[in-house]
């Protein structure tokens, strides 16, 4: 899976939990090219705080509704990000991937807009149906 973030030709990253705080793991090589916001001395650190109210919001909704802890299946947010009088705005497509070892690390990729492209309304949390699972069982 690493492989797969960091050889990605968008802005790809993997999310971890750490000390109660979401925190950027990797990033793809083509990431710090395409999305500025974000640099290397950006890794291992808390997220928060680092780009702007929009992306605290859906970072906690991510938590709140169980992205880390193996209850989301998947998520499509549109997302804008600021940070040190840059913007960027894009969808992003968010996938768990959790172990029973450990908890989930959460695949993020972007497709960023264009600029002046309209940002719309998305903000899709699919959970996991567990009655469905249990039918497949």
């Amino acid at each position: 899976m690493r492989t797969s973030v960091v050889e990605s030709p968008n802005l790809c990253g993997l999310l971890t939990m750490r000390d109660g705080e979401v925190v950027v793991e990797l990033l793809s090589h083509d990431s710090y090219r395409l999305f500025p916001l974000l640099t290397p001395a950006d890794l291992g650190k808390p997220l928060r705080g680092k780009l702007g109210r929009d992306i605290d919001r859906l970072l906690d909704r991510l938590v709140g509704e169980g992205a880390f802890n193996g209850r989301v299946q998947y998520a499509k947010l549109a997302l804008t990000a600021h940070r040190n009088g840059l913007s960027a705005a894009g969808i992003a497509t968010v996938t768990p991937v959790c172990s029973q070892a450990e908890a989930c690390v959460l695949r993020c990729e972007v497709r960023l807009l264009a600029p002046g492209e309209p940002v719309p309304k998305l903000e899709q949390i699919t959970h996991f149906s567990w009655d469905e699972a249990d039918a497949d069982a």
